[in-house]
């Protein structure tokens, strides 16, 4: 996952009121249908978009964000067992980018079928540190046969 994944966004410098309606319920309700499609249709251009998604379900209750509704986001969390964290603690979540804990939680994700979270393999420093972990674990067996 890319920690500056925002300044790639297809949405960065567009009108906020097109991701954020005066009521996400009626939003995802079916009202303000126009601007919630053209919304997503932005999202769905978006080279970022499973990084804003994953964003989005941890911190996000409102908005369109990842090309989701609140409400789709909702059902999600509850798929996914995630729950809505404070955004003030969101430095602290990313503390597991580039671990293999995190490598497994990519992995996680994408067995549950979450089509944004395709792989582990986005995620270069959690890539990284999976290689890194396996080539020690490697070397230290090679080291135990000796």
């Amino acid at each position: 996952m890319k920690m500056n994944w925002s300044s790639e966004a297809a949405c960065r410098g567009l009108d906020v009121s097109l991701f954020f309606t005066t009521d996400d319920l009626e939003a995802s309700r079916g009202k303000n249908a126009e601007t919630t499609v053209a919304s997503i249709a932005i999202c769905e251009q978006c080279p970022v978009k499973a990084e804003c998604l994953d964003h989005a379900l941890n911190y996000e209750a409102e908005g369109i964000w990842g090309g989701t509704t609140p409400i789709e986001r909702r059902h999600l969390r509850l798929e996914l067992g995630i729950r809505l964290r404070d955004p003030k603690r969101l430095l602290e979540a990313l503390d597991w980018h580039g671990t293999e804990a995190g490598y497994k939680r990519h992995q996680r994700a994408s067995k549950a079928g979450l089509e944004p979270y395709p792989v582990a393999s986005r995620c270069e420093p959690c890539r990284s540190a999976h290689a890194r972990g396996q080539n020690d674990r490697k070397r230290r067996r090679k080291e135990a046969k000796k």
